[in-house]
């Protein structure tokens, strides 16, 4: 008993350490003392905090008089609510990046400063916020009329490869289809006389990462306006309109772990179910396996083992298209139609220094710092116009230069996943219903391909018979 309370004294220490953090003059560093003060808090994970450091470096040059204190945090959305919970001023940051889980807690609180007409600045030249923003994310973070926060940062999800094993091979980087990429899967088997396994996984980690890229093959299927549609939300019958679709998507999901090539052999590493994300991705890095599941943070966040492949290249692939004419149900041409998560950017209501955050939020909307970004961050977008994407300099990394292409190609194709629908917003509905949300694992729990594919049938219906149950009987809390 007496080492549980020593345990529970020790995690409320460190709890209060971080949301009392940063409120101190005396521990700041030298070069702050006799400046303004201006303290940002923002998530920072698998992509680091270059994009931030070279932000503060840039504006704090053109800016002698103040200085960004740079808080970083996994975590830093929870740590920020705490913080604004207290309602005390001297707790509250002045800028705030993070997820958005808690955005609208934080708007129904009064806790966010209402930025409406900062979407009437202008940026640079002729330009406002307005006229760079992306107008679906503009409208999700709309509540009543007003809007509190500023879209952060795209996403991407797909197969990340081994650029070096593909150009030594001369394998197909871009197949086109999940027919081409089960193709390309026994090619590697082949040429490798079956010691690379095509793909691996990481099944203790959020679904393999499999989602993301179920999203994009939802989104091919359906198409952009019934994917937006969707997102709407207005009945639960749009849930019902995709049970075919959906089926489809369990069951790509389903051949992808559980088919084999026309020789019998797997498409995967079948220890896959085991791996976390950092061993599933460190399988690339040593040739064990060609492909993973991954996102554009990868080659970041695996800076470290990537010292021991100092020439190792790699590649993230377009999603290849579930169907075979690369159209969705209507017929439509749907190559390169995505979905995309996003963030989000707030200035809480209580910020001492409020007017140097916006000035600072407009400095990270320039052109020169959008392209920044995207530098800092190998290839990652912001959801602003980016008129000049080729004035970007990766050098030799290509992982950078794939990332920008897949995130830039038909800008138009992409949909954020984010839906105002009240359902939605409760945490009542959301993408996968089946299965407590987690469809996948129900499919890798299976034993073969036949079960898998009888599996999905019965999730694609599960998620409208849950959505359906829960319509008349859901409360905002």
């Amino acid at each position: 008993m007496k080492k549980l309370a020593v345990a529970l004294a020790l995690a409320l220490s460190l709890s209060s350490v971080a949301l009392f953090a940063g409120c101190d003059k005396d521990d700041l560093p030298p070069g702050a003392e006799g400046k303004t003060v201006v303290k940002i808090a923002f998530y920072a994970a698998g992509f680091g905090t270059a994009w931030m450091d070279d932000l503060k470096e840039r504006y704090e040059a053109e800016h002698p008089d103040i200085y960004l204190k740079l808080e970083a945090d996994p975590y830093i959305e929870d740590t920020v609510k705490q913080r604004l919970d207290t309602g005390r001023a001297d707790l509250a940051d002045d800028l705030c990046v993070f997820a958005g889980s808690q955005y609208r807690y934080m708007v129904r609180n009064d806790q966010l400063m209402d930025l409406t007409s900062f979407y009437d600045e202008v940026v640079e030249g002729e330009d406002t916020v307005d006229d760079l923003v992306n107008q679906q994310l503009k409208e999700y973070y709309t509540v009543n009329g007003k809007v509190y926060g500023l879209p952060w940062q795209d996403n991407a999800m797909s197969f990340v490869y081994n650029a070096s094993m593909f150009e030594q091979y001369g394998w197909n980087t871009s197949p086109d289809t999940m027919d081409e990429f089960f193709e390309l899967c026994e090619q590697i088997r082949d040429d490798t006389n079956n010691a690379v396994d095509p793909l691996v996984y990481c099944g203790r980690a959020n679904q393999g990462y499999f989602p993301g890229i179920m999203e994009n093959w939802l989104c091919q299927y359906e198409g952009v306006d019934a994917m937006q549609t969707f997102l709407d939300c207005e009945t639960a019958e749009v849930y019902q309109d995709q049970i075919e679709g959906r089926t489809a998507v369990y069951q790509m999901v389903a051949k992808v772990i559980w088919g084999t090539d026309s020789k019998g052999r797997r498409y995967i590493d079948t220890q896959s179910r085991g791996y976390d994300h950092l061993a599933a991705q460190s399988k690339i890095l040593s040739g064990e396996a060609a492909m993973v599941i991954s996102g554009p943070w990868m080659r970041i966040e695996m800076s470290e083992y990537l010292e021991d492949y100092s020439n190792l290249k790699l590649g993230i692939m377009p999603t290849p298209h579930i169907n075979s004419d690369m159209k969705d149900k209507n017929g439509n041409d749907s190559q390169y139609a995505r979905t995309s998560s996003s963030g989000v950017m707030v200035v809480p209501r209580q910020a001492q220094h409020a007017d140097i955050a916006l000035d600072f939020m407009k400095f990270m909307l320039t052109q020169t710092s959008l392209e920044r970004f995207v530098e800092t961050t190998d290839g990652l977008t912001r959801p602003y116009t980016l008129k000049n994407p080729e004035n970007c300099d990766f050098g030799d990394n290509t992982f950078a230069q794939s990332v920008m292409e897949l995130l830039t190609t038909h800008p138009e194709r992409m949909v954020y996943t984010v839906s105002s629908s009240p359902i939605w917003l409760a945490g009542e509905a959301s993408m996968w219903m089946a299965n407590e949300g987690a469809p996948m694992t129900a499919i890798a729990n299976c034993s073969n391909l036949e079960q898998a594919m009888a599996e999905a049938v019965e999730l694609a219906n599960e998620d409208y018979a849950r959505i359906a149950e829960k319509w008349d009987n859901w409360q905002v809390t």
